[in-house]
């Protein structure tokens, strides 16, 4: 005998209608049915993956961001260069639409740079002090004194190698003349100076010796 169905009516067992609330997905009303009539649902989890690759990404986003502030905060920072002094130059300098140098002021003379040795080379008395005495007092720079061998007639300059420009400047600036190197001076050793010497004959000094 068939069942009759009244309108609206429910078969024993089932359990009424309950529609999905407003905040309730399709899924979850589904779940909560079944639930309701006894049967436990499995309901839909999030996988463990998909977790950690939401947490990884947003940590790289968050580093990413952080390097480009650094890197932005850096390059905006401005350099302050210290002032820098400039020596003074010793050289002289080319007037404007001039060939010739004028001194730099209050530059040292180069003959004044120059160290010399006196040389006594006529076994005059105090010969080479009083020759020191005088080149100092004119501005030269005496270094030392010594004896050679009295074999020289007149004064003159002689020098080591390497030592030729200098012997020059010393020789034109007294008035003598051209240097001779070491080893063709008569009576003087080559370890007798290092650089530049004057070895004083019977003429002695010129008068003034090359000082002002």
């Amino acid at each position: 005998m068939a069942e009759l169905r009244t309108p609206g009516g429910r078969t024993g067992g089932e359990p009424p209608f309950d529609p999905p609330r407003g905040d309730e997905g399709l899924d979850d009303w589904f779940a909560r049915r079944l639930e309701a009539q006894g049967i436990r649902a499995r309901r839909a989890r999030l996988p463990a993956a998909r977790i950690g690759a939401v947490i990884a990404l947003a940590a790289a986003l968050f580093i990413f961001g952080w390097v480009l502030q650094s890197a932005s905060g850096g390059s905006s920072a401005t350099t302050t260069t210290p002032p820098t002094h400039t020596t003074a130059v010793t050289q002289g300098t080319t007037p404007p639409g001039g060939t010739g140098k004028v001194p730099a002021k209050h530059a040292k003379p180069q003959w004044k740079q120059i160290p010399l040795t006196i040389l006594n080379g006529f076994g005059g008395a105090n010969a080479a002090s009083t020759a020191q005495s005088q080149l100092r007092s004119a501005g030269w720079h005496v270094v030392s004194i010594a004896d050679a061998s009295p074999e020289t007639d007149s004064t003159i300059v002689v020098y080591v190698p390497g030592k030729l420009s200098q012997a020059k400047i010393v020789a034109a600036r007294l008035g003598l003349p051209p240097p001779v190197p070491i080893a063709q001076a008569p009576g003087v050793l080559p370890t007798q100076t290092d650089g530049v010497a004057i070895v004083l004959g019977h003429d002695l000094l010129p008068n003034g010796v090359g000082g002002g």
